[in-house]
């Protein structure tokens, strides 16, 4: 047999086998649709969204109400009952996991208003008092996302200030870190450091610790530091004159 003929043979085993390979990596969702009246409603049409990665995907129900669509990447999903353009039904949060094929119905005669039926992992519907345990956590998951958001941004601008030696601005982002968050140790350290940063870098309190430095070092010389609201000046007293002298001696 030649190497033509047996690669001819093995062609259509090779493409069966990356189909399913294909197929294998991807997920699928189906279901029934019954509109108003609780019959099974033909060209309903499906939205398909994807909620952690973009991803949108259309499909009509057939004669029997029924809908599929395949390939498919695993995630959570928004699917929407659109009947003339508009939303009537849809249930979020749905989960679509590889290899598998998700069943989804929807029946518009009990849906009076469109609205969220939040569904579990299983993709079964939930009671009252389960969707609103779930709404609650929901919500605070979204408030420590939002807290640690602002802790982020506060802590990383006082960070970013104090790099580039601009202490006030990093005081002031330490500040509203720890506001944020007051259990965060790592924020004081940072705080503290930023003010020791500030003390440095100021001409005033510069002035000060050598004003101090040149009294100790003077004292020893009979030198003494006249400090005025304007600053300090510097001082000799004649030996064996009195320590009541403030200014320069006269001539």
């Amino acid at each position: 047999m030649s190497f033509i003929q047996k690669l001819t043979l093995s062609l259509p085993v090779s493409l069966a086998f990356f189909a399913v390979s294909g197929w294998a990596q991807t997920a699928a969702i189906e279901g029934v649709v019954k509109g108003p009246d609780g019959k099974t409603m033909q060209g309903a049409q499906m939205k398909i969204e994807r909620l952690d990665v973009k991803g949108n995907y259309t499909v009509k129900t057939d004669k029997r109400g029924h809908y599929f669509y395949g390939g498919l990447p695993g995630g959570s999903y928004k699917v929407s009952v659109l009947v003339d353009g508009k939303e009537r039904d849809f249930q979020n949060g749905v989960p679509i996991k590889i290899g598998e094929t998700q069943s989804l119905n929807f029946d518009l005669s009990k849906s009076d208003a469109p609205g969220p039926a939040t569904v579990d992992e299983s993709g079964r519907a939930l009671s009252a008092a389960e969707k609103a345990e779930a709404e609650k956590k929901n919500k605070e998951q979204a408030a420590a996302l939002a807290k640690n958001k602002a802790l982020n941004d506060a802590f990383n601008e006082g960070k970013t200030a104090a790099a580039a030696g601009q202490w006030d601005a990093a005081i002031t982002g330490f500040t509203k870190a720890g506001e944020v968050d007051a259990t965060q140790h790592v924020v004081w350290g940072n705080l503290a450091d930023a003010y020791v940063g500030r003390s440095k870098a100021t001409p005033a309190t510069k002035d000060a610790a050598r004003a101090l430095q040149e009294a100790a070092s003077g004292s020893a010389h009979g030198i003494r530091i006249a400090t005025t609201p304007r600053g300090s000046r510097t001082t000799r007293s004649p030996r064996g004159a009195g320590a009541r002298s403030s200014g320069p001696s006269s001539a």
